[in-house]
């Protein structure tokens, strides 16, 4: 009798110890995207001092950066599993806070097709600022003139890797177009996170429907 006491009275701490450590990962989770708000906040007041175009373009695109990584941190929080999201509702957010950040006279109609479930914070992290990148540069660049576009998104998860894809209906990418020869910040960061997961990328060039599609391996965690 005294020995399933003593192991029920090590069970009920151990598991009380658990539950105080799980409130705890939340609450680390949400002041991290709090501080992240801050950050994105304080540049916002920042924009407002500068006249210049460029440098505006360039503080909208920090700061949706940052806005992406406050994402997962807040998708964590609001998670039961403290160790991976829900990718559908993340890149849906991510897309929509996109997309406002941008005064468009285009309408863009975003489509998804997402069939993966759980995603862990080491993938879903870069995943979000690769697809940041790519709708920002489609927003920019893809439906100028037009009143109308559309951004497909696509996330599945194909003989153990996941396949990334992002495609828009814009002018597409010249024949000739080469990612390695770039120079933008956004691509350069493309290019280190798809590294960093041990991933590849396909583009397709040459008219309307092209885009960037990326292989990563399920298994593959961001190096940081």
């Amino acid at each position: 009798i005294l020995d399933i006491s003593s192991r029920k009275k090590a069970e009920d701490e151990l598991r009380r110890s658990l539950q105080e450590k799980e409130v705890l990962l939340k609450e680390v989770h949400h002041r991290v995207k709090n501080n992240m708000q801050v950050i994105s906040s304080l540049i916002s007041l920042q924009s407002d001092k500068i006249s210049d175009p460029e440098s505006l373009e360039r503080l909208r695109e920090s700061q949706n950066r940052i806005k992406s990584m406050a994402l997962v941190h807040e998708s964590l929080y609001q998670s039961k599993n403290l160790a991976s999201i829900d990718p559908a509702g993340y890149l849906r957010n991510l897309a929509s806070e996109v997309i406002s950040s941008y005064s468009l006279d285009t309408n863009i109609d975003v489509e998804f097709g997402i069939t993966v479930h759980v995603m862990d914070i080491d993938t879903a992290l870069p995943c979000g600022l690769i697809v940041n990148e790519l709708v920002s540069n489609s927003l920019k660049h893809a439906f100028k003139g037009r009143k109308e576009g559309k951004i497909t998104i696509e996330l599945t998860n194909t003989d153990g890797e996941y396949i990334l894809s992002v495609r828009d209906d814009g002018c597409g990418l010249p024949a000739d177009f080469d990612i390695a020869g770039l120079d933008s910040l956004g691509i350069k960061l493309i290019n280190v996170l798809t590294r960093q997961m041990r991933g590849t990328i396909e583009i397709e060039t040459g008219g309307p429907g092209g885009g960037f599609t990326f292989h990563i391996p399920r298994m593959a965690t961001y190096h940081r």
